[in-house]
């Protein structure tokens, strides 16, 4: 009784990204690469184009693969918020009144007491008021104009985070079509060599080169 011949290999869709030493055909594109996919016990290798990796129609980084660290938030001082600017132009304007409220009391009551000299105490007043008034313009001038903090850095979009992933990794699973592609490769090498093998052992006769 003949023995049980084991059947095709069972792919397990992981592939090691590997570097080759030859230049051979991209099977996506044709373009030549350096760049090799294969299973772990090299029971399926496909030549790629590194390219092709950051699609994640052909195949995505594994669970497994490393990705790139995301930067630290504390990495750069936080920008200057509007919202507090805002809230220092509003207290210093607080200030100013308050002083000005106070000078105008201040005024009123040396009238009263000495109306005789009202016009140099006026005089005096204005221009302690005139003082404190361009004093606070020059402190809220020199608020306003101060230059903010940069903008923070644009947000990548998923597609740029993906794609700088893809191509940090070392491992990946290929698309499900891809990868059954690969399988009925793999198959169909196995049933060629299956038949050739069977070939052999039936004792067929070789074709004659030479005629008799």
């Amino acid at each position: 009784m003949a023995a049980t011949r084991p059947g095709p290999p069972q792919l397990t869709n992981l592939y090691h990204l590997r570097t080759v030493g030859t230049e051979k055909t991209c099977s996506m594109c044709g373009k030549a690469t350096f760049a090799c996919l294969a299973t772990p016990d090299v029971g399926d290798f496909i030549y790629v184009c590194t390219s092709h990796l950051a699609d994640p129609g052909f195949a995505k980084p594994a669970t497994s693969s490393s990705t790139p660290s995301t930067p630290s938030s504390t990495s750069s001082p936080a920008p200057a918020s509007p919202a507090n600017l805002q809230s220092e132009i509003e207290k210093v304007k607080a200030e100013y009144e308050a002083k000005l409220a106070a000078k105008d009391k201040a005024l009123a009551d040396a009238a009263v007491a000495k109306s005789s000299s009202s016009s140099s105490w006026l005089h005096s007043g204005l221009k302690t008021g005139y003082s404190a008034v361009s004093s606070l313009a020059t402190t809220t001038m020199a608020t306003i104009t101060t230059p903010l903090a940069p903008p923070p850095a644009p947000v990548p979009s998923p597609h740029e985070v993906n794609k700088a992933i893809a191509l940090n990794s070392k491992v990946f699973t290929l698309h499900r079509s891809i990868f059954a592609m690969r399988q009925d490769a793999v198959k169909k090498k196995w049933q060629a060599q299956d038949a050739r093998e069977r070939a052999k052992g039936l004792g067929l006769p070789s074709v004659p080169i030479s005629r008799p």
